[in-house]
């Protein structure tokens, strides 16, 4: 309408003439006219291109989902770097072969401008049989659009990955989804933490027959379980057997569950791709940023003066102040005991790190009626909540 209305004044003043000055303003605003125009072309055919790029990792994720089932439940893998789908195809990769030969894929797809910038590509990493990563850079939205499959994903359909494929997009205070589930992050001194305990796995009875309080090796219905330390089936308890409490407390695990049976620190087990379990170490740099001192840090038993209160959710302290001040939010979750009974719901919680000093290992504990933080080496068949942090 801007336009034709310009037309209209132009088509007058042909009538009468023009002075330079009109000559030179008119052709300024049909300039400006056509790179609007331009940019909202750009735009629109931009979207246009990442709506094309969700559909066909949807369709790749499919793929890949029938080749897991026929497979042995084992996607394709890469190196860590991962692979471009399109510079697989072209040199008929390991990951074309098993998608394209076996039928799984009749055609390896390529992003719409693969062609004018190499950039833009099919990023696929598996560096595991368990899990994988698919990912597109976004036009429209800035970053990049994925699709992940698998147990212990680090990222949700259509969610930011890292960023040139390493350098991470996601800003510790953003929210981090993972397995379906979205949990705030908070940044306390130099370190990023999931700021809500971890809850990812399948529910297993504390008890074979049930939690009734009490579970008994001694009657048969009542044998304790074991988690196991598999990452491709994540097993977790939930106070009282509870899957809401989960919902709301985050799971219980044993250690070796926690870490997947690793050895090394810090480990990532059942955290998500980017992220782990922090080692001891790291929870004392998280204890010394509230206001430790690094004696205070390594000694054992009660230690600090009110780091223990800073850490936890506010209003979990008994009326002492300061409580709650972290933003680390630490929930008085409870935990489950070695032979299957759960106890503090409510006064108490408990954090695995991934340090072993001999044959248990280190966690922290924080009590409602105690201001300070305890450092301890409990064993590893005891059930503690999770709390991640950013590699």
């Amino acid at each position: 309408m801007i336009f034709q209305k310009l037309i209209k004044k132009i088509r007058k003043k042909f009538q009468k003439g023009f002075t330079l000055v009109e000559i030179m303003v008119t052709i300024a605003i049909i300039g400006l006219l056509s790179a609007l125009i331009f940019v909202g072309v750009q735009s629109a055919l931009a979207s246009g291109r990442d709506s094309r790029r969700q559909g066909e990792l949807s369709q790749v994720k499919k793929s890949l989902q029938a080749y897991y089932l026929a497979n042995g439940n084992k996607y394709p893998t890469t190196a860590l770097a991962g692979i471009s789908l399109e510079e697989d195809n072209d040199a008929d990769g390991d990951f074309t072969q098993a998608m394209k030969g076996g039928g799984y894929l009749p055609k390896i797809p390529r992003d719409p401008k693969h062609n004018v910038e190499a950039d833009y590509s099919y990023k696929y990493i598996a560096t595991t049989t368990d899990y994988y990563t698919l990912c597109a850079k976004s036009e429209s939205k800035g970053g990049y659009l994925c699709v992940t499959g698998g147990t212990g994903v680090a990222l949700e359909d259509d969610a930011p990955m890292f960023g040139s494929w390493g350098g991470a997009v996601f800003a510790c205070g953003d929210i981090f989804s993972y397995d379906g589930k979205d949990y705030n992050t908070i940044e306390i001194g130099t370190q990023c933490w999931f700021s809500q305990n971890l809850n990812v796995g399948t529910m297993i009875n504390s008890c074979s027959g049930g939690y009734l309080g009490i579970c008994s090796n001694a009657v048969p219905s009542q044998t304790e379980n074991s988690q196991g330390s598999s990452c491709v089936s994540i097993k977790k308890f939930c106070y009282n057997d509870s899957e809401s409490n989960c919902n709301t407390y985050g799971g219980l695990y044993q250690w070796d569950q926690a870490v997947c049976g690793s050895g090394v620190e810090p480990a990532r087990g059942v955290c998500p791709e980017g992220w782990h379990i922090p080692s001891d170490a790291e929870a004392k740099t998280l204890e010394m940023a509230i206001g430790m001192d690094q004696a205070q840090a390594d000694a054992t038993d009660w230690r600090g003066t009110t780091e223990g209160d800073e850490l936890k959710i506010s209003g979990a302290c008994q009326g002492r102040s300061p409580c709650g001040t972290s933003g680390f939010d630490a929930l008085l979750t409870g935990y489950r005991n070695t032979g299957g009974p759960f106890y503090q719901l409510g006064s108490a919680t408990y954090f695995w790190t991934s340090s072993q000093p001999g044959a248990g290992a280190w966690a922290r504990n924080f009590w409602n009626n105690q201001a300070r933080s305890y450092r301890a080496n409990f064993g590893k068949t005891v059930s503690f909540p999770i709390r991640c942090l950013q590699d």
